[in-house]
């Protein structure tokens, strides 16, 4: 046995030292591993954000340059004639305008002029076949946008590599109007791939992509060979219509920040892979995992020695348990040991072997109540549910006749009666209890309609309150009853319900004859009520005490009875 009982409490204690060591390593080293984790990712997803507007802040001075140098070209007289013409006219004026407004820039974008009808065309490198308009090959094509156009400047992400292999990537249209607004042809602007790219100078980004948000074409600003719909970029989910278009979103393998530009409907989406970031935190792990193992080698061999320190004792008790098993509660075990946590461990055992015999004694008893308590509920279950089909028939021939005093009092007296059959729960909302005790007071207001002027007033608050069951209408009976119905004139009873330091007070307060505290009330129970006594032991086991009850009375003047009830 004491062999059995060693092997056991050490195997025991090994098990606990080493939880109480590797648990509180383990939550550490999670909590590090996730603040650290998460720190770095809101710190590049704060940087993504802010580089991010850095980069729209580029494009949108840098879509601004090309607004104006389109404007230029598209107000200057020598272009509006030129284009105005019927015939194609190559004069070194227009060229020179359109060199003129894209000074600088000519190995960044190119610049072509075309007229309404397709058949003048002018461009600072050679002119695109995609934008002669005299030739639509579906209506999807730029020569078929340009012929309905209608905005003054349009901005499209339409793809093509020119003669100089010059990847264009985004087109900037505007149309050029005559003098009487008629149209007379348009400016093209294409921005080459580089362009685009050079404003993208912020490092942190592994890429930046620009999208289209009316057709959905994505390309890569960092790798411009990849483009396409989103399907070419696995860290991109096709947005909802109802998707915000600014955001910086976090994921296991990514950080995504989208913005749109200014007066466009244009976005750009900043990718960061957190892979390269994350090589700290294995390392973190790693340590974590050699110091968990050298604290729990350390735990198996401190509990280890601990256990053959403390298997004496623990083994009486054991024994001691062994007989309080067998049903031997007299048993009581001998406080010889030096660890003063073995005599607390004794001292609790042998108070505890007492307390069980007190429990069983007092469970004895609870139980023979309840077995008698059942028998008399089912007792009383059948009259009133014969009662209450005997209602329902009187209440039926009632609404037959137009009896509505007959048909009132039954409605109320079934509602009553119902609730008392009811015993799926032993508790009600307050505002339920409230209307059964309207229910009995109609009833009594029918009986003395002359005298009887009564009000019931609930907080909002208290109202969802869960009390047990006829906390209320067992008060209000004994005030009908034995308080006002002896009174001559009129009776004024008032129910009301509020919040009162800290508890929901509950006072039904009348005018009746009232009584002599020092004598008590005249309670006289009986088959129609549970009884005052009845209600004070019931809130009393339901709320364990944190509960008060308090009855005032003067002789003559009435009786104030107040219910305090705990809010939790």
């Amino acid at each position: 046995m004491s062999s059995m009982i060693r092997r056991s409490l050490t195997y025991r204690l090994m098990s606990y030292f080493l939880l109480i060591a590797l648990v509180p390593i383990l939550c550490l080293s999670i909590y590090y591993y996730t603040s650290v984790s998460r720190t770095v990712r809101e710190n590049l997803a704060l940087q993504s954000d802010l580089a991010l507007d850095r980069i729209i802040e580029n494009f949108t001075l840098c879509l601004d340059d090309y607004r104006h140098r389109s404007y230029e070209i598209a107000t200057d007289e020598v272009v509006r004639a030129a284009l105005r013409n019927r015939e194609m006219i190559e004069s070194p004026e227009i060229y020179k305008q359109l060199y003129q407004a894209m000074k600088g820039t000519i190995y960044d974008a190119s610049a072509h002029l075309v007229s309404a009808e397709g058949k003048r065309k002018y461009s600072t490198h050679e002119f695109p076949p995609l934008y002669d308009i005299r030739y639509h090959s579906n209506d999807d094509s730029i020569a078929s946008v340009l012929s309905r156009l209608t905005e003054p400047t349009l901005l499209l992400t339409e793809r093509y590599v020119n003669n100089r292999n010059d990847i264009v990537m985004m087109n900037m249209i505007r149309s050029v109007k005559d003098t009487d607004e008629s149209l007379i042809g348009y400016v093209i602007v294409d921005l080459f791939s580089t362009t685009l790219s050079a404003l993208c100078d912020e490092h942190l980004f592994s890429d930046i992509i620009l999208i289209d948000r009316t057709t959905l074409n994505t390309s890569s600003l960092i790798h411009t060979d990849t483009y396409g719909d989103y399907s070419r970029f696995p860290a991109l989910t096709v947005p909802s219509s109802s998707s915000a278009l600014e955001s910086v979103r976090i994921s296991a393998d990514y950080i995504i920040a989208e913005k749109p530009i200014a007066d466009t409907m244009l976005s750009l989406v900043g990718i960061i892979e957190t892979a390269p970031y994350t090589i700290v935190l294995d390392r973190i792990s790693l340590i974590s995992m050699i110091i968990m193992a050298i604290s729990i080698l350390g735990a198996l061999i401190l509990a280890y020695v601990t256990a053959n320190h403390i298997t004496g004792p623990i083994s009486k008790l054991v024994s001691a348990m062994k007989q309080v098993e067998q049903r031997n509660l007299t048993v009581q075990v001998e406080q010889r040991s030096g660890t003063d946590e073995i005599k607390s461990l004794t001292e609790g055992f042998n108070d505890m072997v007492v307390e069980i015999r007190r429990l069983i004694d007092l469970t004895k008893e609870e139980e023979h109540q309840l077995r008698e308590a059942e028998r008399k509920a089912l007792q009383a279950q059948i009259n009133p549910h014969f009662l209450y089909n005997t209602l329902y028939t009187i209440k039926a021939l009632a609404s037959l006749h137009g009896e509505n005093q007959i048909l009132q009092i039954s409605t109320s007296l079934s509602r009553l009666l119902r609730n008392s059959i009811s015993s799926s729960t032993d508790t009600l909302p307050l505002s339920e209890s409230l209307d059964l005790v309207r229910s009995y007071l109609t009833i009594v207001q029918i009986r003395f309609p002359e005298k009887l002027d009564y009000s019931i007033s609930a907080v909002a608050s208290c109202e969802k309150l869960i009390t047990p069951k006829f906390i209320i209408q067992p008060f209000v009976e004994n005030a009908i009853s034995h308080g006002l119905e002896p009174k001559l004139g009129v009776w004024r009873l008032r129910i009301e319900v509020y919040e009162w330091r800290g508890y929901f007070a509950i006072s039904i307060i009348d005018n009746g004859i009232g009584f002599d505290p020092a004598k008590g009330m005249d309670e006289k129970e009986d088959h129609t009520h549970i009884g005052i006594q009845n209600v004070k032991k019931r809130i009393e086991l339901y709320y364990q005490g944190r509960a008060e009850i308090t009855i005032t009375s003067r002789i003559g003047i009435g009786t104030v009875v107040r219910i305090l009830l705990p809010k939790s």
